[in-house]
């Protein structure tokens, strides 16, 4: 599902060049939900 996620991604960027931080940003923001899911899964 995240592969998936970034494959589109990748393409819409490649399509649309967007700045590097708009990927970090974005990577950050899963990267949070996932600790946030981790943390409640406990």
């Amino acid at each position: 599902m995240v592969l998936l996620f970034y494959f589109f991604k990748i393409n819409s960027i490649s399509l649309h060049p967007f700045p590097p931080i708009f990927i970090v940003y974005e990577y950050a923001k899963l990267l949070q939900l996932r600790i946030n899911y981790c943390i409640c899964s406990k």
